[in-house]
C-alpha cells in the first residue's frame, strides 16, 4: 500500500513537471514570435522613414502607403486602411536571402502627412530676428508579422522633415 502511495506521488510530480515544461515551451515560442513580428515591423518602419528622408516625396494621394492624415475627430488612416492590400500600403520588398522569408506575410507601412508648422531656424533674418522655416510632421505606422497567422505587431513613429 505504501508503495502505491509513493507511486501516485511520483506520478503527480512527473505530470506537473511535464505541464510546467510544456507551458515554458509555449511562452518561449510566443516570445520568439513576438520578437520576429517586432523585427519585421521595425524593418518596415525604417523603410518608410527612408522614403521620408529622400530628396523628394511621392504624392500623398492614398496609393503606395502615402496619405494625408484624417482630422483628429475621425478615424485615423492607420485604423481604417486595408493592411492586406499591396496598393494601399508600402510592402517591404525583402529579397529571398533576408530574414523576412520566415514570416507569414511581408511587413507593410503607411505614411500620413499630419501638419506643417513654422519653427525658428538657425540663421537670422534681415529684420534681426530668427528666420522661420517650414517643418512638416508625418506619422509612420508599420505592421510586422511573425511566422504564424496570429502574430502581429503595430509600430508607430513621428517624423519631421
Amino acid at each position: 500500500m505504501l508503495g502505491m502511495v509513493i507511486l501516485v506521488l511520483i506520478s503527480m510530480l512527473g505530470a506537473s513537471a511535464y505541464w510546467a515544461s510544456t507551458q515554458e515551451e509555449r511562452m518561449s515560442g510566443n516570445a520568439r514570435e513576438r520578437l520576429r513580428s517586432f523585427e519585421a515591423g521595425e524593418a518596415s518602419l525604417r523603410d518608410c522613414e527612408t522614403v521620408l528622408a529622400g530628396a523628394s516625396l511621392p504624392p500623398f494621394d492614398g496609393t503606395g502607403g502615402m496619405y494625408v492624415a484624417a482630422p483628429i475627430t475621425s478615424s485615423q488612416v492607420y485604423q481604417t486602411v486595408d493592411w492586406n492590400s499591396s496598393t494601399a500600403t508600402r510592402v517591404l520588398n525583402a529579397g529571398p536571402s533576408s530574414a523576412m522569408v520566415s514570416v507569414n506575410r511581408q511587413p507593410a507601412c503607411i505614411i500620413e502627412q499630419m501638419i506643417t508648422l513654422q519653427e525658428p531656424g538657425l540663421g537670422n533674418s534681415s529684420q534681426g530676428g530668427l528666420e522661420m522655416r517650414e517643418v512638416t510632421v508625418y506619422r509612420v505606422t508599420a505592421r510586422g508579422f511573425g511566422s504564424g497567422p496570429n502574430s502581429r505587431v503595430t509600430l508607430q513613429t513621428i517624423y519631421r522633415r
